[in-house]
């Protein structure tokens, strides 16, 4: 709420309702996005998961009776089937959720799809987080990862994320 009252987008995290034994805590989840439609009279934010929650029917229920419209998808990088995952990204976009790709690194030479920009086609929007930003991660800037980008899908919306390095 202190971020849209800011002016910048803000996220809710699905890793902020988990209990401290593992699974998904929905009553607080029901609460929270609550709490921001109260406060802020709409569901404006991009709600944060992990591509093992993609196919989780209860989560999107919740989610569509909130009223969220933008899925932001940071890839576990453990196994997947890529072709369920895909699958799973168009039921979600079918269901009229924007879904957007949290990259991390943009490198040719690894073999993890998301990361070498294979994925990229299959999501609404690829948000671009570089390394010298809040929580930095990968090798690259900010500014490398936009223009191997932008070059690669020049029609692909990007977002830049993680805050931003002077």
């Amino acid at each position: 709420v202190a971020c849209a009252e800011a002016g910048i987008f803000p996220s809710i995290s699905l890793a902020a309702y988990y209990k401290p034994n593992g699974p998904i805590d929905y009553h607080r989840l029901v609460d929270g996005l609550l709490a921001f439609r109260n406060a802020r009279g709409n569901s404006d934010y991009f709600f944060a998961m992990f591509s093992g929650n993609v196919a989780n029917n209860a989560l999107i229920k919740i989610l569509k009776a909130a009223g969220v419209k933008f899925l932001e998808i940071t890839i576990h990088w453990g196994e997947y089937d890529l072709d369920k995952f895909l699958q799973d990204i168009d039921n979600l976009r079918n269901q009229g959720f924007t879904v957007m790709l949290k990259a991390m690194e943009f490198n040719r030479n690894t073999a993890l799809p998301s990361r070498n920009g294979t994925l990229f086609p299959h999501f609404d929007i690829i948000e671009l987080k570089g390394n010298r930003g809040a929580g930095p991660i990968g090798s690259q800037s900010l500014e490398e990862m936009f223009f191997i980008t932008k070059h690669q899908f020049p029609d692909k919306q990007l977002v830049a994320t993680g805050g931003i390095h002077l």
